[in-house]
């Protein structure tokens, strides 16, 4: 019995024909697997050309017949209601204390009752100060240019004394002087401008008036820059932030300390000012002057900045608005956006939008804003007859309008990455129809789709 068994399993084990159909059976499910395959490959591939068709077909179609013409398709990262924010952005000079300001003053002139110089010139006293303290500079040099017809005659100078004094003889009759230019120098202070006086000054019919001169000079690097950082969401003080000061010539850097606040002394210049704090965007400021008045003259003055940093998570991490541009195709007159529809899906969410016809077109940002979960908002930005309004939604042929769909609003999800169908259907005429792809990365604000 025992022995039969073994037989009958020795003959199964090398039966060639079973394994011959095992083999058969495999390659032919092999077979069966590449063809369901290739079959699924060949659909999609089906599908696709039928799409392809369809949109080709809709293209020439809309090209016969259309009525819009899409200019360009961008999406705005900024979240709604913080345009205002926007506008705080950047460094704002909020005031100015003018402490001193450089002067060249006459302040007398008496008579010159030396007989010895009477007819032919004058003593000219100049007294040099410091325009902050008005304490005397020692060692200042009083340049006088004396000319004749607008032609340099002579030079001459005098060093002031303990008291901030010099005297300077200006000789009238022999050298025909018919007006002098005054002005000092003084180490560590600014030249101020020249002050001119003419012959009408120092001449009278009795003979020469004595002239008195007080030139006040400004120091250099004396000015005061303030500047407060601030968050732009909160606005609430940064500190630890560097900032770092730059003119011609020079540049200074500090650390806000806990209520965001910096100073320097600085010349008088036009101040450039660089930001830098963890979790913010660098701000890189426009030029601010210091020290200068709009006559020219230098002054000491101490300036309030205050700059307002944008957090680098100030941006959405996905299109929070649609702004798409459009205009008219040749040979079309006028269409009204009143009667316009725009159909709108991310794949997930499907919506219709109409106009808003009681939107806000004060500017760009209140007409933005105006855009909801059901409506678009337009803002003109080429209107060629000036009609275009809320009551009166009418685009004519080389207008120019720029629609706003809030996105997050009518609850598209429009992360990177996702594909977003547009329908623009006039009130007559073949619909616009419009695909894209939100790019895979963020880099701005503004994101150029189309």
């Amino acid at each position: 019995m025992i022995t039969r068994i073994y037989n009958s399993i020795r003959r199964f084990v090398k039966n060639e024909r079973a394994d011959i159909g095992m083999g058969t059976l495999i390659i032919f499910i092999a077979f069966l697997i590449v063809s369901a395959m290739a079959a699924a490959v060949l659909i999609n591939a089906v599908n696709l050309f039928r799409q392809q068709a369809e949109r080709s077909s809709e293209q020439i179609l809309y090209m016969v017949s259309g009525t819009f013409a899409i200019k360009n398709v961008a999406g705005d990262r900024l979240l709604p209601g913080a345009d205002e924010l926007m506008s705080l952005m950047g460094e704002h000079v909020v005031d100015r204390d003018l402490l001193a300001t450089e002067e060249i003053l006459i302040t007398d002139t008496p008579p010159n009752n030396d007989p010895a110089t009477a007819s032919y010139g004058f003593y000219l006293k100049a007294k040099v100060n410091d325009a902050l303290t008005n304490d005397p500079l020692k060692s200042a040099i009083v340049y006088v240019y004396e000319f004749s017809s607008d032609k340099l005659i002579n030079v001459e100078t005098t060093t002031t004394n303990d008291t901030g004094e010099g005297i300077i003889y200006v000789n009238v009759t022999e050298l025909n002087i018919t007006s002098i230019k005054i002005f000092a120098e003084a180490n560590g202070y600014y030249v101020p401008q020249e002050l001119e006086i003419t012959n009408s000054t120092f001449e009278t019919p009795q003979g020469y008036n004595n002239i008195t001169v007080d030139i006040k000079l400004i120091q250099i690097g004396i000015s005061e820059l303030i500047i407060d950082v601030k968050d732009l969401r909160s606005q609430l003080a940064i500190s630890g932030a560097t900032v770092r000061i730059l003119w011609a010539g020079g540049q200074k850097v500090a650390i806000t300390d806990v209520s965001g606040r910096v100073s320097f002394d600085v010349p008088t210049a036009y101040i450039k000012i660089d930001v830098f704090a963890k979790d913010y965007q660098t701000h890189l400021s426009r030029p601010v002057l210091v020290g200068l008045d709009q006559n020219g003259n230098h002054t000491v003055e101490r300036v309030y900045v205050v700059i307002y940093m944008m957090p680098i998570d100030f941006y959405s991490d996905r299109l929070e608005f649609l702004m798409i541009k459009l205009s008219l195709m040749g040979g079309v007159d006028r269409v009204d956006l009143g009667e316009t529809v725009i159909e709108i899906t991310d794949g997930q969410t499907e919506v219709s939008l109409t106009m808003n016809l009681s939107q806000d077109m004060t500017n760009y940002y209140t007409t933005k804003n105006s855009a909801d979960a059901e409506h678009f908002s337009a803002y003109p930005i080429l209107d060629v007859g000036g009609v275009f309004s809320p009551e009166y939604p009418i685009v004519t042929s080389g207008d120019i309008v720029l629609i706003f769909i809030n996105a997050s609003a009518i609850g598209l999800d429009m992360k990177p990455g996702t594909n977003v169908f547009i329908k623009i259907i006039p009130p007559n005429g073949y619909p616009l129809i419009e695909e894209f792809t939100v790019p895979p990365f963020f880099g701005d604000r503004y994101v150029n789709l189309v």
